[in-house]
């Protein structure tokens, strides 16, 4: 045996096509959720020590390292936010590391601007003279400087009452300079692929002038995906009829909409603008209700149909959450030759299964039904799939096997917690047991059923129902009082 084979492989003998990703790995940033339902994530600055060290090892290391690094970045631009002082740090420092060193600026392929603003608020961000008033140059350095992004994120911008800015020099960054800076991006990152757009509700975007600044995104332009995340109730027909006039040029083929606050002709505009629509997501949460001061937009799926048809041989995937209004209505799915997953969630639909049927596209594979709301008051309790969400789920899956649908796999997702919200916990059945049960069901006619990890062990769920027997005559007695002419016991 050879002194080389006595040795054995080490990490460095391995060429560069195996150690990148084991390196790419190790420096690999992960996004946690703040919340269930939110998409805002945790700041991680991108120059832990483990990428510090490993870029330190070696020349070798260095060089393969050094793009991974770079290559996803996050920087807080709100100079106010004193609360985030180490990402403001970051920003800063990585500001000056592309400013002095031109090479690293084309490793970056995923870029996310945070103007998110900060209950914490300095009187020095409205100060010329300070360092640490608002960062909306870095911003546009980075969008002149890293022209190879691909995915672009742009989460929010501050919005301060009038009150806040009487007798203060400089004011914080107005919707213009937002705008601006999305135009300089449809302009200058020529491999854009992915643009989100995160803002709050008292800072949602104006979609005539959004469409404006995106002008430059037509169909010969990179970009697939369009993400957007609060638009205002701002617009006239005018406007939407000028957006009709530029139907199938822009090059986005996915549609993503949440806190949309127009009506349908508006959004018929902007599902219309894009050549060819193939994925279709739409939810006005519940939290609309509460956060926008004008009334929210009372889609339902009737509604929705009507829209999306102008795109229906095309779209393979449809998702809508909470539109607000509950049943199927004319929905009918016998259209959409091409769409093969379709998400609804279970206020949408409803529990009667008169037309599940229409829900049926020609080539569906998969269907989604979500049971969980976005709702800030409470959670989903265990009482929330019952006999009713059996019953339609059955008569959902029974129609397929009478119509040989295309339908493979039936996915719910369901997360509740270990609560019951109904008074008379009597007949409430472990709703995983009654899912299980349509499994075994539909399994024999090539129909798989699926579910969230379960979230209530059975034993908690006994708890849960089990009435003491101090409560038990308490229960017969209320029981009695709602049957008209029977005596309490």
């Amino acid at each position: 045996m050879s002194q080389t084979q006595s040795q054995g492989a080490t990490l460095s003998s391995l060429p560069d096509e195996l150690l990148t990703p084991i390196l790419r790995e190790s420096v690999k940033i992960d996004y946690v959720p703040v919340l269930r339902h939110s998409k805002t994530h945790i700041f991680k600055p991108c120059d832990s020590p483990t990428t510090t060290a490993l870029a330190l090892t070696c020349r070798r290391f260095h060089r393969l390292v050094t793009p991974l690094l770079y290559s996803e970045i996050e920087i807080q631009c709100n100079g106010a936010c004193e609360d985030k002082f180490e990402e403001i740090w970051v920003t800063k420092h990585l500001h000056r590391t592309f400013s002095t060193t031109p090479s690293l600026r084309t490793h970056c392929k995923r870029l996310e601007i945070e103007f998110g603003s900060s209950k914490q608020i300095s009187r020095a961000f409205f100060d010329r003279e300070s360092p640490q008033r608002n960062l909306f140059h870095i911003a546009f350095d980075f969008i002149k400087w890293l022209t190879n992004i691909e995915e672009l994120r742009i989460a929010g911008w501050p919005q301060y009452p009038d009150s806040w800015r009487q007798g203060l020099p400089v004011l914080a960054p107005s919707r213009d300079d937002y705008l601006q800076l999305l135009s300089l991006a449809s302009e200058r990152l020529t491999s854009l692929r992915h643009l989100e757009l995160a803002t709050h509700s008292a800072a949602a975007l104006d979609l005539p002038v959004l469409s404006t600044a995106l002008g430059g995104l037509d169909t010969s332009a990179c970009l697939r995906t369009l993400d957007i995340s609060g638009i205002s109730s701002f617009g006239t027909n005018q406007d939407w009829e000028l957006l009709r006039t530029r139907a199938g040029t822009a090059s986005f083929t996915q549609l993503k909409l949440r806190h949309f606050n127009l009506g349908p002709t508006a959004l018929l505009a902007l599902v219309m603008w894009p050549a060819k629509l193939t994925s279709f997501q739409f939810a006005v949460p519940l939290s609309n209700h509460n956060s926008w001061q004008h009334g929210v937009m009372a889609y339902n799926l009737g509604i929705m149909q009507a829209i999306l048809s102008q795109q229906k041989d095309s779209l393979t995937y449809i998702r809508m959450d909470q539109l607000l209004q509950q049943g199927l209505y004319s929905f009918n799915m016998a259209e959409f030759r091409s769409l093969k997953v379709l998400w609804l969630a279970h206020d949408l639909t409803g529990t009667d299964p008169e037309s599940v049927a229409n829900l049926l596209a020609p080539n569906l594979e998969v269907f989604h039904w979500n049971l969980m709301l976005e709702d800030q008051r409470r959670g989903e309790s265990l009482d929330t799939f019952e006999k009713r969400e059996e019953d339609w789920l059955r008569a959902f899956a029974a129609a397929a096997i009478a119509g040989n649908s295309t339908l493979r796999h039936i996915k719910i997702r369901f997360l509740p917690e270990a609560q019951i919200f109904r008074e008379d916990k009597t007949g409430v059945e472990y709703p995983w047991d009654r899912m299980d049960r349509i499994a075994s069901e539909i399994q024999p006619h090539g129909i798989h059923l699926s579910y969230s990890p379960i979230s209530v062990s059975r034993e908690r769920f006994n708890a849960l129902v089990r009435v003491p027997k101090r409560w038990q005559s308490i229960v017969s007695w209320a029981k009695a009082l709602q049957r008209p002419g029977s005596a309490p016991p």
